[in-house]
């Protein structure tokens, strides 16, 4: 298998939802040769960390191929198309988490500095030819890849026995792992040229976003702002979720329907031409789509805001 086949129709996508117990936040399992995890190109919507304990696996992240050996580890952000081949005779420890969960304020330094250091390491993941000295991989020092495993093998102790307390156990040992990946990045090599290209690319999404604010009213496509922006669909979606947490039709979406509230409040435009006025081409997608984001019917939400009573 090459790594086009990430074009394949068996793409998944794997949820929280779906993937974790009934409050579960962080989980952590090994993989081993021949056991078999990720061939079918896919992604999640959480964060996923890979780290070689023995062999050697490749994986191909956004139809770019990165050999891993032992000491090798990659953090995924979420949304990242990939998958993976697991060579013989290797183990791999994995740990799968989301942060909501495991950062109690967004503001938290810890998380938005994670959140940096995660978007510096996908950015050397995903730039490499703008990086010209930058490695496939990221490698531990000798040092720290010790640390790496003894804990990540305690975390997977703690997870499969599952005692009093465990979440609590393992929520603390994951900041610990995160810290330990965040110091070393810090002082990996490539870490600020990556910095530097994650700046001029999220110039790119910030100009982006201006055009979406400044028409989102009109017929306006993914399609159209990718060719605007100069950039690939599989990179401008993947840049764009990690800048607005969002995908470009929820952010679209959302957009219009904030402005129809507006409408809503302020005139006597009918419901149709409010729907019509934000962007959207029939009255029943647009009661539908306003419905599902706020809970209301337009209706609804017109007389609750100005005082109307229903009939």
């Amino acid at each position: 298998m090459v790594a086009e086949s990430l074009t394949d129709p068996r793409f998944e996508k794997f949820s929280k939802t779906r993937m974790f117990r009934n409050g579960e936040s962080c989980k952590i399992y090994a993989i081993e040769s021949p056991q078999q995890s990720g061939e079918i190109p896919h992604s999640h919507d959480y964060y996923q960390i890979w780290y070689v304990t023995r062999g050697e696996c490749t994986h191909f992240i956004e139809n770019q191929k990165h050999e891993m050996t032992v000491g090798d580890a990659f953090i995924l952000p979420p949304n990242l198309m990939h998958r993976t081949e697991i060579g013989s005779g290797s183990r791999i420890l994995c740990c799968d988490f989301f942060l909501c969960s495991n950062f109690s304020d967004a503001t938290d330094i810890v998380f938005q500095k994670f959140r940096e250091i995660t978007n510096g390491m996908s950015f050397l993941l995903l730039f490499q030819k703008e990086l010209h000295d930058a490695k496939e991989k990221f490698s531990f020092s000798t040092r720290t890849r010790k640390r790496i495993e003894e804990l990540m093998n305690a975390m997977l102790e703690e997870y499969q026995d599952a005692e009093l307390l465990f979440e609590d156990v393992l929520q603390a040992q994951l900041m610990q792992l995160l810290l330990l990946f965040m110091r070393e990045y810090a002082q990996h090599p490539c870490a600020e040229p990556a910095d530097d290209i994650y700046c001029r690319y999220k110039g790119i999404v910030d100009d982006s976003l201006e055009y979406i604010r400044n028409h989102y009213n009109e017929p306006l496509t993914l399609e159209d702002v990718c060719r605007r922006a100069m950039m690939s669909k599989t990179y401008f979606c993947y840049l764009f979720k990690l800048q607005t947490h969002k995908t470009f039709v929820e952010y679209l979406l959302n957009l219009r329907i904030e402005s129809s509230k507006r409408l809503l409040e302020t005139t006597d435009l009918s419901v149709t031409r409010i729907g019509e006025e934000v962007g959207f081409q029939s009255s029943p997608h647009f009661t539908r789509t306003f419905r599902k984001l706020t809970g209301l019917t337009p209706r609804e939400y017109r007389n609750r805001a100005t005082g109307r009573t229903l009939g």
